[in-house]
């Protein structure tokens, strides 16, 4: 184990042969690019371990000008298939995308990108302002 300091070093550098870290999803549909383009590759990007597969980023390229969501789940699921075949990872564990709501709060609804808190409302009260609902 080391300091993240040293850890952050070597990531930067690329000076390591295997390393442990965990990665959290933003949302239910989180943006590979960060991490999978072989663009972010260069300039000490996120694309730490440096997979370069020119597939995979067409197919990045393209899910991220889709707009249509049925459409886009299709490319995403292509762009799947090629990290399994891969593996340039080793996913040891991926967490379910659960939440939870309380049946108080109104006008929950699901988006690709998850939750719009700001879009929120306590049932049976007033619609309030987003920075009122936060304060609660």
């Amino acid at each position: 184990m080391v300091d993240w300091s040293f850890y952050s070093d070597m990531l930067k550098g690329r000076d390591f042969d295997a390393m442990i870290m965990g990665w959290s999803a933003s949302g239910p549909e989180s943006d590979p690019r960060q991490i999978w383009h072989r663009d972010s590759i260069q300039n000490q990007g996120d694309n730490f371990i440096q997979w370069d597969n020119q597939d995979a980023s067409d197919l990045i390229d393209e899910g991220r000008k889709t707009m249509d969501a049925e459409s886009r789940m299709l490319i995403w699921h292509d762009f799947h298939d090629i990290l399994h075949d891969e593996q340039p990872y080793t996913f040891v564990r991926v967490a379910p995308w659960i939440r939870f709501i309380n049946r108080e709060i109104g006008n929950v609804e699901t988006y690709p990108v998850g939750l719009e808190p700001a879009e929120f409302f306590r049932i049976g009260e007033k619609r309030r302002c987003s920075h009122q609902l936060m304060a609660l």
